[in-house]
């Protein structure tokens, strides 16, 4: 509904969704889709604020959009997520990192034999690594973000691959990868994630 401004811990955890929009009155988006290891596309309206743990364990997931009003996003938001590709990053000033390296979610635990009623407990998931950082989990990563950016700075800082959002005047379909290397964003790729993240040309 669209009174609901925060999507809270397991909402939609181990299901068999492919892809997902965030709505934007969504002001906080905890481990919601925990697991969801079917999960490929996620899209995330203008609106949303904080990503805490969003989409840890989401191990297929490839392709993130995330609009200008994202203000923090999570060390934990893209735990464990290997497969992931592309990251589009329209705000200019969002917080990458924000402490959080640990996500729990609730674990069927099986039936009581005595009641039986199910059992559920609290599981965490932590970070072994205290060298790890958001996006150490994905080694084939691109963020997609505007020049000047805290997220080109946080890609440069640690050696993530990126590549500048081309703005309306500069054209559509030019950009300019991290390192130097020149590079393009297609036509095709710019209609479907521009729309989601407030951005107009």
């Amino acid at each position: 509904p669209a009174s609901m401004v925060m999507l809270e811990n397991d909402a939609f955890a181990n299901t068999a969704l492919s892809s997902v929009v965030i709505p934007g009155n969504i002001v906080m988006c905890e481990p919601a889709f925990y697991g969801c290891r079917q999960l490929e596309e996620a899209e995330v309206e203008n609106g949303v604020r904080t990503l805490f743990g969003t989409f840890a364990e989401c191990s297929n997931l490839r392709s993130v959009v995330l609009p200008e009003s994202v203000e923090k996003i999570s060390q934990s938001t893209f735990l464990n997520c290997q497969s992931l590709e592309d990251v589009w990053i329209y705000s200019m000033d969002a917080e990458l990192n924000v402490y959080s390296p640990s996500v729990w979610h609730i674990e069927y635990q099986g039936i009581d034999e005595e009641s039986g009623k199910a059992l559920y407990e609290k599981v965490f998931l932590e970070r072994e690594e205290e060298s790890a950082f958001l996006f150490s989990d994905s080694p084939n990563v691109t963020l997609h973000c505007f020049a000047g950016s805290s997220a080109e700075e946080y890609a440069i800082k640690h050696g993530i691959k990126y590549e500048r959002i081309p703005s309306a005047v500069q054209g559509v379909g030019k950009g300019e990868t991290g390192a130097g290397q020149s590079g393009s964003v297609s036509e095709s790729v710019l209609e479907r994630v521009i729309p989601f993240a407030g951005y107009t040309s």
